[in-house]
């Protein structure tokens, strides 16, 4: 009789997630690596130094979060707050010289974003990012295409019709706005740049 009733006892629901402050801060230190390195590049970009700088901590991010999400999954809302997983996010984001991890991360931001624990639109994005690398159509246009004239168009996507259905119910502007605001981003930047030197 003992045995029985154990045998038909619902098993328990696993335990929530912990809250995981020092996973939070580690993220975010390394995101902000990840930005300042990027600055550092963008003032120095003819010196390779600055691009080794960059690929060394690049990688080295996409590792190390690579160990986190294999032994815990992906660093979602519950563990590492709102700004610790976007700081996930940006590590996965710019992780394509470690595409096997890249893949990884995106497998596990589904299972984060389907159990509501981290923004739709970071799966929108590296969803476009891991097909783009793959040669794929994307399906939200995140990653944009450039014409002659250094102004953002929209990529190649699967069923054009409904790209903007599927922006909007991840959170994201319709893609006539999307661009516009790109482009008038890209031609402040173009005005601040010092005219090439003859």
């Amino acid at each position: 009789l003992v045995s029985l009733v154990l045998d038909c006892a619902s098993p328990r629901p696993p335990a929530p997630p912990v809250p995981d402050p020092a996973l939070r801060a580690a993220l975010i230190e390394r995101a902000a690596k990840d930005q300042a390195d990027m600055q550092a590049l963008a003032a120095h970009w003819e010196d390779s130094s600055y691009h080794r700088t960059m690929h060394a901590t690049l990688v080295a991010n996409a590792q190390w979060l690579d160990s986190v999400v294999s032994a815990r999954g992906w660093p979602g809302i519950a563990v590492a707050d709102s700004d610790g997983t976007q700081a996930a996010f940006l590590i996965a984001q710019h992780a394509d010289s470690v595409s096997a991890a890249q893949r990884r991360f995106l497998t596990a931001l589904r299972a984060a974003v389907a159990g509501q624990d981290a923004p739709p639109a970071n799966l929108a994005y590296l969803e476009d990012r891991v097909r783009r690398a793959d040669g794929r159509p994307q399906l939200y246009a995140t990653q944009p295409d450039f014409d002659k004239q250094g102004n953002a168009v929209t990529p190649p996507v699967e069923a054009p019709e409904s790209l903007d259905i599927r922006r909007v119910r991840v959170g994201l502007k319709p893609m006539a706005e999307y661009l516009a605001q790109m482009n008038a981003t890209n031609a402040q930047l173009r005005a601040m740049s010092p005219p090439p030197k003859k």
